[in-house]
């Protein structure tokens, strides 16, 4: 799991390393949008929140009838607060997983120029024009001047000097007219593959993953909340935490954990608690003073991984429950 996968048009999923794991899990929403609902809106178009400060949903009847990839361009193009949060998710998202450099690229020859030596480069010429403006102009005509020798330093830095090419940017919204796609350079994302996008990279970089498949929202929350009563003591441990432990638990470095994927480390974490329980229920049983109910299970080929599906029941099986009972 820790290879890059091989996806479209030359272009790689590489897994996450630790050392960006903030990064990730700060744009990894951008994936797990949920399109059946959106935010329930007063007569003013002012967020409405219930009397625990949760924002209040209402079904999406647009948002359904939406692809993945359709619905969360419709979110980036919003000219909102929310649209440019999400914009910045994918950038960040798509640079991570497809090792790839924010700036614009020529669509002929493909080279880039990240936006830092882009505004480097405007920076610069825009200084070069302005050393040769008159110094009698007032003050809005140099403001005048100024504005549009930025505008000609810009269409100057955005054109490809060896193809002749007009540069756009990397990660790009393209309207086919009738339909959009995401385009990373000149790779065109359709919606099948923004839905094999959303299955590989949690399940390349978050262990035992399964939080894809549609659950009533209700009854999600529910199974939650009977989660968290059930591990009313455990607290998630942090970054630090989780690395800090598997250096006790091995010979790792925290420099070295650093550069190792997100789920390995998780993988890690696993083994090195399975272990020591293990141990320790072992030395425990084979002392005689403690009986144990069952024999513990062994840190290597035990299954302790958590199942959904355990808490849900189909309807060929609710029927057979029922028809028993009746």
């Amino acid at each position: 799991m820790d290879q890059p996968i091989p996806f479209k048009g030359g272009l790689s999923l590489y897994p996450v390393l630790v050392k960006d794991y903030y990064t990730f899990y700060s744009s990894f929403g951008c994936l797990t949008l949920d399109k059946t609902v959106k935010n329930k809106l007063n007569d003013k178009g002012e967020v409405v929140k219930d009397k625990f400060g949760k924002i209040e949903k209402v079904p999406d009847i647009k948002g359904i009838s939406m692809s993945n990839l359709e619905y969360l361009i419709s979110k980036m193009e919003e000219d909102s607060e929310e649209g440019r949060i999400i914009t910045n998710q994918v950038m960040q998202l798509f640079e991570l997983v497809f090792k790839i450099k924010q700036g614009v690229f020529c669509p002929k020859c493909e080279k880039v120029i990240t936006y830092e030596d882009l505004f480097k480069q405007v920076d610069e010429t825009v200084k070069k024009y302005m050393e040769k403006m008159p110094e009698d102009l007032d003050e809005e005509d140099k403001s005048k001047a100024l504005y549009l020798i930025r505008i000609k330093a810009i269409q100057e830095a955005t054109f490809c000097k060896e193809c002749q090419e007009k540069m756009r940017d990397v990660v790009s919204i393209k309207d086919n007219g009738s339909f959009k796609v995401l385009c990373i350079k000149n790779v065109e994302i359709t919606p099948s593959d923004f839905d094999e996008i959303r299955a590989i990279i949690p399940r390349q970089n978050i262990l035992d993953y399964n939080d894809d498949k549609y659950i009533d929202p209700d009854l999600k929350e529910e199974l939650e909340l009977k989660k968290k009563l059930q591990n009313k003591d455990y607290t998630s441990p942090t970054l630090e935490k989780q690395m800090v432990c598997v250096c006790t638990g091995t010979s790792y470095t925290i420099e070295e954990l650093k550069e190792i994927t997100m789920r390995k480390l998780s993988y890690l974490l696993r083994v090195v608690d399975r272990k020591l329980s293990y141990q320790i229920q072992m030395t425990a049983a084979m002392s005689g003073f403690v009986q144990m109910k069952e024999d513990p299970t062994h840190w290597i080929f035990g299954d302790q991984s958590y199942n959904i599906a355990k808490e849900l029941t189909d309807a060929g099986e609710f029927t057979k429950r029922f028809e028993r009972v009746t």
